[in-house]
């Protein structure tokens, strides 16, 4: 009869019996059957928390053998057991994706191995009959037992460190590990990670070669936002997740492979291009159909293939440039914002400020916007530097006026807004600069607007001055009024040197430098972003310079309060031919006008002078103050 040796576990207690055979001896049969039944059981290890298990010797034995060296053997086979058994239950705790199912499979290949190793011996030890042959063969087992558990300790490392990880993270404890000093323990590292690796390097593949993004389980550095509306594509709709870049792979690959794929997907699925096989494209495209894996080296940091990718990001960028500047119009889209919404267009500016400017003070309430639409129209075709019709028509359609979200009491004046917008991949493109645009076109058409009213109101005292035949006190009166306004338009004009010359026709200029020798729409548009963001800095635009923006409409105000002085005095001058009623009540209103508005500037040459790093706004302040006028005053 059978005896029967029990294992007890040291944490839960629990415990497992395996037989042995009469007269407590062991014997080659009953080793391999009992090692193949117990990983084949699951009784014993039914409702078990995986924690309990250790990757040592988790089992002991309570029945002592006659025979120390089968007592070793059946103890280490068991404890090759305990933990075959404790791999496969962390395999079923690994989180579902792509990466985890390529290593689990391939952890389940090397554990499907051990047990074809000990079934086919197993199966020997049936057939044999020499009892020598049979000690041989328990002695192997017990050398194999422990060589097994080795490997068996590692995988479970292995699983335990990787069971809360998602996606390409997963790679990370299997990167450390893949130094390691015994080659068999390497080997198995190198064969897990590249399980774990294929799925991710067939992502890299297919979106790099066919543009495609195929993640199921969000687990790739790449991710889509499909929420975002089409004509921010480009910029929004594919963003990087730092957080899923495997530690080998730098974030700067990892961004030219986004930027890569997007610039594909962008030309296939935007424009309805059909992009040819360059000579990287099919490099990446053979290195990884004739390879098992074969972007792999890409996370090991193989500096050949980080080359290729460059080569690729290079050449779709190429591809979009020479697609945006000739089936897009490129350029002339540049040049409509540098007219349109820069307001460099010579007479544009003024002239649609003429057509509407009986409009701008009156409330959005009382206003309609095809009336507007409309005299924006007349505005282009009329200043248009294209000779041809279609041309004009076709600029009319990229160029429309609106205003801001606003109360029906706001005033257009204050509210206006014009849109450049050519639509398709353009807007696609360059959808993210739309706020700059917003931001620049307000203060340029409130500039616009001051210059405007100034020059209004100086003809019209020039005129009343020539034509009307005015008292002493209405032409003191008159003549007070002329010289403040003229104090205005030089400082106006000081500012408008600056801002249009100093500023933003520099910035253009180094642009345009660089749009004629661009390889690449990335460079395009990283250039374009920064040419935006040191105007918005240069024309204290930005929300660091909300004391600028607030002397700006200081001056703003202040101007349309004295064109109203001047409209009201030219319509009483005219009614009464050169008289008044009271004139020196309007030079006091005058000089209350000039106090605030030299105050206002004293103030704003303090703020420039602040900027003791900007030598260009050191300069403006000594422009403004060009004969010490200010400083005077303040003494």
């Amino acid at each position: 009869m059978g005896a029967f040796v029990t294992f007890q576990c040291k944490e839960s207690g629990e415990r497992a019996r395996f037989t042995c055979t009469d007269r407590g001896r062991l014997t080659q049969q009953n080793v391999f059957q009992d090692i193949l039944n117990f990983i084949q059981g699951e009784d014993f290890h039914k409702n078990r928390n995986e924690d309990q298990f250790m990757k040592g010797d988790v089992f002991t034995t309570e029945k002592k053998y006659q025979n120390i060296q089968e007592q070793k053997i059946y103890n280490e086979t068991m404890k090759f057991c305990t933990i075959y058994k404790n791999s496969h239950i962390l395999l079923e705790s690994q989180n579902q994706c792509m990466a985890a199912e390529g290593m689990v499979n391939h952890i389940r290949g090397i554990l499907q191995d051990y047990y074809k190793i000990v079934a086919e011996l197993n199966s020997e030890s049936n057939l044999s009959t020499d009892s020598e042959a049979r000690d041989i063969s328990l002695r192997s087992a017990l050398v194999w037992s422990r060589k097994s558990v080795i490997v068996l300790q590692h995988i479970t490392y292995i699983l335990e460190n990787t069971k809360h990880q998602q996606g390409s993270l997963i790679l990370n404890p299997l990167i450390k590990l893949l130094p390691l000093g015994n080659p068999e323990l390497r080997n198995i590292t190198m064969q897990i990670f590249e399980g774990a690796a294929e799925a991710f390097c067939k992502m890299i593949w297919l979106w790099l070669i066919m543009g495609i993004l195929n993640d199921p389980y969000g687990e790739f550095f790449v991710t889509e936002n499909e929420t975002i509306s089409k004509p921010s594509t480009w910029n929004t709709r594919y963003c990087l997740r730092v957080e899923a870049i495997p530690t080998s792979l730098p974030i700067n690959i990892a961004k030219l492979i986004m930027d890569a794929g997007k610039m594909l997907n962008f030309l296939q699925n935007i424009c309805g291009e059909t992009v040819p096989f360059t000579n990287a494209r099919l490099h990446i495209s053979n290195l990884q159909q004739e390879k098992h894996c074969g972007l792999l080296p890409l996370i090991t940091g193989d500096g050949e293939l980080n080359c290729q990718m460059h080569r690729i990001f290079e050449e779709y960028g190429r591809m979009v440039l020479i697609v945006m500047n000739e089936k897009f119009s490129l350029i002339e889209y540049f040049h409509g914002v540098y007219w349109y919404i820069f307001l460099k267009l010579s007479n544009f500016g003024r002239f649609f400020i003429e057509l509407i400017h009986p409009l701008l003070h009156l409330p959005i309430e009382k206003l309609r916007i095809d009336c507007l639409r409309r005299k924006l129209k007349r505005a282009v075709i009329a200043t248009s530097p294209y000779n041809r019709k279609k041309r004009r028509l076709q600029e009319t359609r990229c160029i429309t006026a609106d205003w801001y979200i606003s109360t029906p009491t706001d005033k257009l004046s204050d509210v206006l807004q014009i849109n450049y917008d050519p639509g398709g991949p353009l807007k696609s493109i360059f959808y993210i600069y739309e706020t700059s645009y917003q931001k620049m076109f307000a203060f340029l058409w409130r500039k616009q607007h001051i210059q405007f009213s100034l020059c209004n109101q100086r003809k019209i005292l020039l005129y009343i001055m020539k034509k009307v035949n005015l008292d002493e006190k209405t032409n003191d009166c008159w003549r007070t009024l002329f010289w403040f306004v003229s104090v205005m338009m030089q400082f106006i004009y000081q500012l408008d040197y600056y801002f249009m010359y100093e500023i933003i026709e520099k910035e253009w200029n180094h642009f345009w430098k660089i749009l004629n020798d661009a390889k690449c729409i990335n460079e395009v548009t990283h250039v374009y972003g920064k040419m935006l963001d040191n105007i918005l800095n240069g024309t204290m635009q930005t929300e660091e310079n909300k004391e600028a923006k607030v002397f700006q409409n200081f001056f703003y105000t202040l101007v349309i309060d004295v064109e109203k002085i001047v409209e009201n005095m030219e319509k009483k001058l005219l009614r009464t031919n050169g008289h008044t009623d009271n004139p020196m009540k309007t030079i006091a209103e005058i000089k209350i006008f000039q106090n605030n508005f030299a105050d206002g500037v004293k103030e704003f040459m303090n703020l420039i002078s602040s900027f003791s790093h900007n030598d260009a706004l050191i300069a403006l302040s000594d422009r403004i103050n060009f004969n010490y006028y200010y400083k005077k005053i303040e003494g």
